[in-house]
């Protein structure tokens, strides 16, 4: 509790293809202990805008990720590239398996995130209490295959859990595929952000605001869920500038009031400061030529 840690250089654990991993990882590769896995973590990370690659991580007990556990920490100034997370128990997200409150902010991931079971994210796989998670990104893949209910896959977060919970998610964006692939009719839910939102409680409150999905939602066919661009289960919260590209998902979701989907050609290069007006793009979005835009 209360520790500090400090990223002062790059760190690459293992070479190799990612992607190949998640169905065949070598022989000899170092595979990454989640930190806080049983004891979460609840002091302070600062990876110092420095990069972490090549983790690989394979388990079959809850929270799998970076970090298995964080809660009331802060997480903060990180690429975390080229890692794969594969588990077959619930709550995985390349960051942290669990966030029970605190502050994630200036990250970056393009891990593939694959689990046999619930409650996926690019980033965190379940949220609850009061958590900031801030100015991230995710490029890579979430995925869940698994045959049974709570199927919820997001491609920021998995679930926002529990009564009493604020959450707010401010200037992130998902370029990332989202994913899964259901054994049985079992419902699952997908989201270019969020998997979904578990309560209705008045104690509960979601709020995404200046948020962008680009990301692939991709749901199995012949099957009841919910796959929507911006969200899956229960889109019960506020949502302010959020937007997503009509490329990115077949909705069988309406999408939540204060969100907005956008053909991707509209907001190529300058025409997104016009097409995505609500977005900041003096402090935290910037154009690129022939590209959508990106975070500062």
């Amino acid at each position: 509790a209360g520790k500090e840690i400090y990223v002062v250089a790059d760190i690459t654990v293992n070479e190799g293809n990612a992607n190949a991993w998640k169905t065949a990882a070598p022989q000899d590769i170092k595979k990454w202990t989640p930190i806080g896995k049983t004891n979460r973590f609840k002091g302070t990370f600062d990876g110092g805008m420095h990069t972490i690659s090549g983790l690989y991580s394979k388990e079959t007990t809850a929270n799998t990720g970076f970090f298995g556990g964080v809660e009331s920490a802060t997480i903060k100034n990180l690429q975390l590239l080229n890692s794969c997370f594969v588990s077959s128990s619930t709550d995985t997200g390349s960051i942290t398996g669990v966030a029970p409150g605190g502050t994630i902010e200036n990250i970056y991931s393009d891990a593939v995130v694959v689990s046999t079971n619930k409650r996926v994210g690019g980033l965190v796989g379940q949220t609850s209490k009061v958590t900031t998670i801030q100015n991230c990104g995710f490029d890579g893949s979430a995925e869940s295959i698994y045959g049974s209910t709570d199927v919820l896959v997001g491609g920021l977060v998995g679930l926002v859990q529990s009564e009493g919970t604020q959450c707010q998610i401010l200037n992130c964006m998902n370029s990332g595929t989202v994913s899964a692939t259901a054994t049985s009719d079992m419902g699952p839910e997908v989201g270019g952000l969020l998997g979904g939102k578990y309560t209705n409680k008045a104690t509960s409150t979601l709020t995404v605001k200046n948020c962008f999905n680009i990301g692939t939602v991709n749901g199995p066919s012949g099957v009841t869920g919910d796959f929507g661009a911006f969200v899956g289960y229960n889109a019960n919260g506020t949502f302010e500038n959020v937007y997503a590209t009509t490329e990115s998902c077949s909705n069988t979701k309406t999408n939540p009031s204060g969100t907005e989907v956008v053909n991707e050609a509209d907001v190529l290069g300058g025409k997104a400061s016009e097409a995505l007006s609500g977005l900041d793009f003096e402090n935290a979005w910037a154009t690129v030529m022939g590209y959508t835009p990106v975070l500062k």
